[in-house]
């Protein structure tokens, strides 16, 4: 779907801003690997900004997080897009979690990494404030 006024803004989900779709064609990380399973390894920094598709993305990167642990990853946290594609903005962080990430906030007014706090993350980032943050998502090979 397109954004009415901020062609950066495009995104998967339907919204009051967006004016216009195009269809296009998607892959996950894990199908598109699967022809250059060689390079899986070789992944050393993942940056997600897909206004609010990260919970999908994530289902379709399962291969990855099983083939390669010593990545970091960037994730933006936008909770009401996450709401709108019908996805639990909770189990999203939790899921983060759960693949063995430690998450902390990018504090860019601080210039600082802050542990996120599951409960705490989604009550700033609620769906009335339309808030977002990005989270730092690393895990040591062994973790």
């Amino acid at each position: 779907y397109r954004e009415k006024r901020c062609f950066a803004n495009n995104s998967l989900w339907k919204s009051p801003h967006n004016d216009s779709s195009v269809p296009i064609e998607t892959t996950s990380l894990d199908a598109f690997f699967a022809n250059y399973a060689e390079f899986v390894s070789r992944i050393r920094f993942i940056k997600m900004d897909i206004e609010g598709t990260e919970p999908l993305a994530l289902e379709g990167m399962r291969g990855i997080f099983e083939a390669n642990r010593q990545f970091t990853m960037a994730c933006e946290f936008l909770p009401a897009a996450i709401l709108s594609l019908g996805r639990d903005p909770v189990a999203y962080l939790k899921t983060l979690q759960d693949l063995g990430f430690h998450l902390e906030e990018i504090d860019e007014r601080r210039s600082a990494l802050v542990p996120v706090d599951v409960a705490q993350m989604v009550r700033k980032h609620t769906m009335k404030s339309k808030t977002l943050t990005n989270i730092l998502c690393t895990r040591r090979a062994d973790g």
